[in-house]
């Protein structure tokens, strides 16, 4: 057996493991082939909606030499459903949105009966304990540059620094509060980051839009600024850079479009979401069969899930916030709002068992092993980052 079937063996086993929740307990993530854990500085850094196959349309000098020095995932598998809040909270929890608590970008909360949006920080909506908290309870300072739930407070506890979301907020701006950070009194040993660049041309103009490689260099300008950065600084190669994004993104198709109303009756439903993710809240629910079959008369492109369908890896299931029932579309397709006009452009939110829907995983640093690995989920990140600070 050659070295790469042992190391791609060896990668299966030990994602299999952490499924199970066997092998490492809380940080999962410092078992991986590749991943040395004990380093002193970690940066995770969110590259909101950068599909994993982006990477083969970079040209960017700069970041094809920043990749070659990399630990590559061949894609990073998000969990359902593939919205940025969701992702982002898996990612910094370690833990489905079941167990976290965050099941969309906006859902309904019967006992608190409230509305979740992105603009909420109140503490009652984010359970789990994120990655930034986890390292100051262990006595680590740590810093966030802009990360959904790090302006909330966990039983008073914060991270040492952090930024209010502004974003407006140039992203150089963002490098330059964590290098201000760095070089102050109490520099941090794992820090997070995230820049909107690829999400947001993706969503006005599609991932097939030639504006995508624009975006892909801004973020190869980022990215190796912050290599110089640290370099200068003498920390280069003490410090672990990993880079994630939330989902990846599809092309929208106006052929492929339908109001809510004329596939399904709403009346005495709670409806929130739209395009190509819509939550149904009722007492008693629906049956979820009935339902979609009433459904596929009308369109073949929409899946009816039951918030608890583990088959169907789900796991949205949380206390008080699962909805009734759950309208995914298929890739490209999406539910309309009476009367506006088709926008074009892309989206996410379909099953995260569409590629298209998968983001990336990139890191260099003491901690990885330079090489194209085998695919991970969002949930091993939170391990993998722990795992890198371990003492």
């Amino acid at each position: 057996m050659t070295q790469s079937s042992i190391s791609k063996a060896l990668m299966m086993f030990f994602i299999s493991a952490f499924a199970l929740g066997t092998l490492w307990g809380t940080t999962p993530g410092k078992g991986f082939p590749g991943v040395t854990p004990g380093k002193p500085l970690t940066i995770l850094i969110s590259f909101d909606g950068f599909r994993h196959d982006y990477l083969n349309r970079i040209t960017h000098p700069g970041f094809v030499a920043y990749l070659n020095k990399c630990y590559r995932a061949s894609s990073l598998k998000p969990v359902n459903p593939t919205k940025t809040f969701p992702n982002h909270w898996a990612i910094a929890t370690g833990a489905y949105p079941r167990d976290n608590g965050i099941v969309g970008n906006s859902f309904y909360d019967s006992t608190l009966n409230d509305v979740f949006t992105m603009q909420r920080k109140e503490s009652a909506w984010w359970r789990g304990t994120p990655l930034w908290i986890e390292a100051e309870r262990r006595g680590l300072t740590a810093a966030c540059a802009f990360w959904p739930g790090s302006e909330t407070a966990f039983s008073g506890d914060r991270p040492t620094h952090w930024l209010p979301y502004e974003p407006s907020r140039n992203y150089h701006e963002r490098i330059d509060s964590l290098l201000s950070w760095i070089d102050g009194p109490t520099p941090p040993r794992v820090a997070t980051m995230y820049f909107e660049v690829l999400d947001d041309i993706g969503h006005r103009e599609g991932p097939d839009s030639p504006n995508i490689s624009e975006g892909l260099s801004v973020a190869g300008d980022l990215l190796v600024r912050l290599e110089t950065e640290l370099a200068l600084r003498g920390m280069l190669e003490s410090t672990n850079i990993i880079v994630v994004s939330d989902h990846g993104m599809t092309a929208l198709q106006e052929s492929c479009s339908i109001e809510l109303e004329s596939v399904m009756d709403t009346t005495g439903f709670r409806i929130i979401g739209s395009g190509n993710l819509v939550y149904l809240y009722r007492q008693p629910p629906p049956n979820i069969d009935s339902l979609q079959r009433s459904i596929a008369e009308r369109v073949s492109w929409v899946d009816v899930y039951a918030p608890d369908d583990s088959l169907s890896d789900l796991h949205m299931d949380a206390s008080g916030r699962a909805p009734a029932a759950i309208l995914m579309t298929r890739p490209g397709c999406f539910f309309v709002r009476k009367g506006r006009p088709f926008r074009g452009g892309g989206d996410h939110g379909h099953h995260n068992s569409h590629l298209e829907m998968h983001g990336v995983f990139f890191a260099r640093g003491p901690a990885f092993t330079p090489g194209n690995y085998g695919q991970l989920s969002v949930l091993n990140v939170f391990g993998i980052v722990m795992g890198t600070l371990d003492r």
